[in-house]
């Protein structure tokens, strides 16, 4: 039986670059625990801090260990987007959704409008998704976040770039 071809893969040098710059502009780099705005303990580049992983909690990263816990984060979620994704997408369309899908996740991009209109070909619709995707939960309640606005918008410009 034959393998599946799939259509989206994140190799090269442009596109690492870009999505390394990218993220690294969005969610900052920390060397040590903090806060994100969601209340989740979180180091690096925005690697929210799993169970297993409470060492994390009390080391301070060296630069070459922010870089290796962002690139295993981000092996996940390029997964998640190459499994998905059935349209050819271009480097700032990859930035802009490994973006998203970091954020959101990848079971909230795997149920979203977003994909089912990009599957569709539909890369205009798909991209008036990003903007929906601007709340956290704080104390149990759905708040807009002014930072994740801003987010979505940069992403939206960047898909549609």
């Amino acid at each position: 039986m034959k393998a599946k071809k799939q259509i989206v893969t994140f190799e090269g040098q442009n596109y690492q670059k870009k999505l390394f710059e990218f993220l690294t502009k969005e969610e900052g780099i920390r060397n040590r625990v903090y806060k994100d705005q969601a209340g989740f303990d979180t180091i690096g580049i925005g690697h929210k801090i799993q169970k297993g992983e409470e060492r994390l909690l009390s080391v301070t990263l060296t630069p070459k260990e922010i870089e290796d816990l962002f690139f295993l984060d981000i092996i996940k979620f390029e997964a998640a987007i190459a499994n998905s994704v059935k349209v050819p997408l271009n480097d700032n369309q990859k930035v802009a959704l490994v973006s998203l899908v970091f954020n959101i996740g990848t079971a909230a991009f795997q149920r979203s409008s977003l994909l089912r209109l990009l599957n569709q070909g539909k890369y205009k619709e798909a991209s008036l998704e990003f903007p929906k995707w601007k709340f956290i939960t704080l104390k149990g309640q759905k708040v807009v976040s002014k930072g994740l606005e801003a987010r979505r918008f940069r992403e939206q410009l960047l898909f549609n770039s």
